[in-house]
Order: structure tokens, then sequence, then C-alpha cells
């Protein structure tokens, strides 16, 4: 679990690496008052180690200390080495850390002149994970290609049905780049229908919707920019459209018309970045004849054959 301190004392020679969106420390060298021994008088600076853990926030830039259960933490040292490993088999971001240096010898009398190397290693799982109890469960995505793909009742994919779409969601933005990422696809059957995706441009993250992905796609809006502070926390996701039916004398089935669309972070709306509706004409533009009949997220979606529910 992650307290949120202040952050780590004066440190030198710690073990760090990088995982996620945290910066992570642990050990290194401090410097404590010190009392003579046997009562004799004087005081001075001894230099110790410590086997504290810090994390540090890379998008928010607030430490948290990382606390393991009792008698699972290495023992106190310097100079030691930590790399990231891959993902292996119960360990979603292990970190391993190797050897350094047991300063205690430091306080013993008489006193050590070297340190005493060591050659243990140690593996900590550092994966975010919701703390308490709770009978909820949570997918984990990787913006690549982890599909969740939902099958709506067959009335969804009824046209004459489409009034109001509803979709929300918690969402835990962990990582930031140029590419856009999918966060929901609608499809009727193996079509595309709606698309919500992320970009990011200049470090700031806009969400775009867009009707009929593909050739002749149509973008409906866009909202943001969102700054980086959306990054490492959990946000409340809900996108709401509005339908409109349009008759023709050819069809007893109506087509459908976007006439609203919004977004909300958080319960906040979030504002557009662009003129939206303003600069389309609607009847025209955003104009389709078919129902939805599943909803994909995370990732590009494959056709049904190949996804995972």
């Amino acid at each position: 679990p992650l307290v949120a301190p202040a952050g780590p004392p004066p440190l030198a020679y710690p073990a760090t690496q990088m995982a996620g969106l945290y910066s992570f420390v642990f050990g290194g060298m401090t410097m404590n008052d010190w009392a003579c021994p046997n009562g004799t008088l004087g005081r001075g600076f001894i230099l110790s180690g410590t086997n504290d853990m810090w994390a540090m926030n890379l998008a928010t830039f607030e430490w948290n200390s990382v606390q393991a259960p009792s008698g699972s933490v290495p023992p106190p040292r310097a100079f030691a080495s930590m790399v990231r490993a891959g993902e292996q088999e119960g360990l979603k971001q292990p970190l391993v850390l190797m050897g350094g240096v047991d300063m205690s010898c430091y306080v013993d009398t008489p006193p050590c002149a070297i340190p005493l190397p060591l050659g243990d290693f140690w593996i900590i799982d550092v994966s975010p994970f919701e703390a308490g109890e709770s009978s909820d469960s949570m997918a984990e995505l990787d913006g690549q290609d982890d599909i969740i793909e939902i099958s709506l009742p067959a009335w969804c994919d009824d046209v004459k049905a489409m009034s109001v779409l509803w979709i929300d969601f918690w969402v835990f933005v962990a990582a930031k780049g140029g590419s856009k990422t999918i966060l929901v696809d609608a499809y009727t059957g193996t079509t595309p229908v709606l698309r919500w995706y992320v970009e990011s441009v200049d470090g700031l993250f806009y969400l775009k919707l867009l009707l009929l992905p593909g050739k002749n796609q149509q973008l409906v809006k866009t909202w943001g920019p969102f700054n980086s502070h959306i990054l490492g926390l959990w946000h409340h996701m809900t996108m709401t459209l509005r339908f409109a039916r349009k008759y023709s004398r050819i069809s007893s089935d109506p087509e459908v018309v976007i006439t609203q669309a919004f977004l909300f972070l958080d319960g906040d709306p979030v504002p557009e970045s662009t003129n939206g509706f303003a600069s389309l004409n609607i009847h025209r533009d955003l104009s389709f004849s078919t129902g939805i009949s599943k909803i994909f997220i995370g990732g590009a979606s494959p056709p049904p054959t190949s996804s995972h529910k």
C-alpha cells in the first residue's frame, strides 16, 4: 500500500528504478547523530544504511512511502542495484534488488573500516492495486490489444430503439504517448459504428468521438485538453449520446442522427476543443442506419470471433 507523507530524508547512493508512472527509491546512506559509547562525553555523526522504499509519482511529483508486510523487507543497505524485470507468473511489475553494502558495522565496537558487501537479492511487485476487501473485479488493459467485449440485448441492434446511449466506467490512465488509444468501440455485427479514443498532442490529452470509423469516418466532437494530472489516478468517465429519428418515404425504418454528445470526467462536464456541432450539418454528417450490438472496451476491436470476453 502507498502512504503519502512529505518524502524521503536526504539520501546518498540509494537504489533507483522507474516502473510505470513511478520512480522507486530503496535504501541509501543517511547521516545520523551518534553518541560516544560507554558513557564518554562527546557526540558525532555516523553513516548508516536504510531499508525504506519510496515512490515518486512522475505525473504529480508526489512522494509515497511503500509499505511491505512485516518480515519481508530487505535489510538496510546502500550502493545496491535495482532493475525492472518483465512480467512473471504471479508478478505483474516486478523489481529486483541486488547486493549493496551493510553499513551497520560502523556502530560496532570497534567499528569496521570497510562495510560488509551483500550478495542477496529481493523481488517486489510494484503494480498498482486496490486497497481493502471488495468483490468487484478490475480489468487491466494495455491500450493496444487487450479487449473486453460486451454483448448487448438484441433489441439494442434495432435502429428504431436508438434513443440514448450512456457509457460510464472507472479508468486508471497509466501511461501517455503520441499514439491514439481506443477507449470504447460500438459495433453492429462486425462493423464499427462509434469510436471514442484518446490522443496525446504536445503532452496534452484529447478525447475524440468518431462516427463510422474507417474510410468515410466523421469526427463528431473533440474534448479537452486534459493535463497530465489525469495520469496515475482513478477517474470516473461518462460518455452520453442522444439520437433523433429521421424517416423517409421509402422505408419504414428510420435513420438516426446524433443530436447531442457529452463527456463527463469525475462528474464535471469536459469542454470541447472545437466548434463541435456548430461546424457540421448534423442531418447529413451525423446520421446512420443501424443499432448497436456490441461494445468493445480497450484496444483496436477485432472481429468478434477473436475478441476477449
